[in-house]
């Protein structure tokens, strides 16, 4: 028995915010199980450099990273004092693993 998911990126948003809850606020606008943008989930998280935003984004063709960023600056707005810092992704993305395989792939023909 062979078994697959579908890929995922993670994409992490820091946040300057207070507290806990408010990152959570953000979390439930965007993530998909409450209504926010296909694909995403998202929890707030407290680690050594403040607080983030990490997301899963399930549906990477359709909502990516720049997505999720828009619609956290959108509600990051309606929260008086809470900024995004500086976003990254962990992993790769679909298309750079398949044009990297593929270019290998040639250099071994």
């Amino acid at each position: 028995m062979v078994g697959a998911c579908p890929w995922v990126v993670n994409y992490n948003v820091p946040v300057a915010c207070e507290s806990l809850s408010q990152a959570q606020v953000l979390c439930d606008q965007i993530r998909e199980a409450k209504g926010g943008l296909k694909g995403v989930q998202a929890m707030a998280l407290k680690n050594e450099n403040g607080i983030e935003v990490a997301c899963n984004l399930l549906e990477i063709e359709e909502i990516g990273p720049e997505d999720v960023y828009q619609k956290l600056r959108a509600e990051c707005e309606k929260l008086d004092g809470v900024e995004i810092k500086s976003p990254y992704v962990i992993g790769r993305f679909p298309k750079d693993v398949l044009s990297e395989t593929l270019a290998a792939l040639r250099e071994n023909e």
